[in-house]
């Protein structure tokens, strides 16, 4: 008796076309190996956790995180802690490995004294590539979330920006650090924003765009419109996994789509015990948006060109 193999939907919105989708609708043994091995060679993440951390279990330390990075042909990771600026870890990390480049960074939250300049320019001394808004002690985390505190707000009563994020724009600048929204609102990443641009900040991130369950969970009319002002636009694999599920692969193509591979940066997000390792996510995620119709080239642009242009790694 034959077996009939089951077609793919024909609504290219259930699933886009792709050569790795007609493959397997065809019967063919369809391979995405070598075009992820080739996407992984000189990849840059720049999102990944690990620990020691005060909060969470971690799935690696620094370390191994950066030795997995290293045999998978990576070029480079941007180390995150909501709790501590990483830049002694990636320093002993670049001194202990060869092949992969360890960046640090800050995060502006309350462990870290909030918004902080002298954080900011310490951690810019000794190498920080990037400086995150605040993230889980923002006071729009602290309200979604339903935590207690009032939490870190960029904006004072009247709506105006606080005269430390002026600060932290102007160390950005004189820096050349990538500022990441963290998990402020959408409302006070308008005003980092067109406050960062005035001053001629152009290395903008928002960070995880389309994740809902923390940070500002912009829609995608206000992700386009943040792209085509030149910020770039983070999409991060984190919400794709079951523990922390917020949007399908289909949703995360359809997201690379709405912005353009231009001004998107694709990153794991991960190093949570409950979800693969980061480079293995990464690895994931490569052959998930292949495999949901993502040009291999557009992809190169979301992992190399457009995290080495931010990092100045060009």
């Amino acid at each position: 008796m034959s077996i009939q193999r089951p077609t793919p939907p024909t609504d290219p919105a259930q699933a886009p076309e792709s050569d790795h989708v007609r493959a397997i609708a065809e019967g063919r043994r369809a391979s995405l190996a070598p075009a992820v091995a080739e996407l992984m060679a000189g990849a840059i993440d720049m999102h990944v956790h690990a620990g020691p951390d005060p909060r969470v279990e971690r799935r690696q330390d620094w370390l191994e995180l950066g030795r997995d990075a290293a045999a998978a042909g990576m070029r480079a990771l941007v180390f995150k802690s909501h709790d501590y600026p990483t830049i002694p870890a990636a320093a002993l990390v670049n001194r202990l490995l060869a092949g992969v480049r360890a960046l640090g960074s800050v995060t502006l939250d309350l462990e870290v004294g909030g918004l902080n300049p002298q954080a900011v320019e310490a951690s810019a001394r000794m190498g920080a590539r990037v400086v995150w808004m605040p993230t889980l002690t923002s006071a729009h985390d602290r309200r979604k979330l339903g935590l207690p505190g009032a939490g870190v707000a960029l904006c004072d009563g009247d709506g105006r920006l606080r005269l430390e994020v002026g600060e932290i724009i102007a160390l950005a600048k004189e820096h050349n650090l990538v500022l990441a929204t963290g998990h402020i609102s959408a409302e006070e990443t308008y005003a980092l924003v067109q406050a960062a641009q005035r001053e001629g900040v152009w290395r903008l991130v928002a960070t995880h765009a389309l994740l809902k369950r923390v940070g500002a969970g912009l829609s995608l009319a206000q992700q386009r419109e943040l792209g085509e002002r030149g910020v770039f636009i983070e999409q991060s694999f984190i919400g794709v996994m079951p523990a922390f599920y917020g949007y399908s692969v289909a949703e995360l193509a359809e997201a690379v789509r709405a912005v353009g591979p231009a001004q998107t940066v694709l990153s794991t997000d991960l190093g949570q015990y409950v979800n693969p390792p980061p480079v293995e996510g990464f690895r994931m995620m490569l052959a998930a948006l292949l495999g949901a119709g993502v040009a291999a080239p557009d992809l190169a642009t979301m992992v190399k060109a457009n995290p080495a242009r931010l990092l100045g790694l060009e």
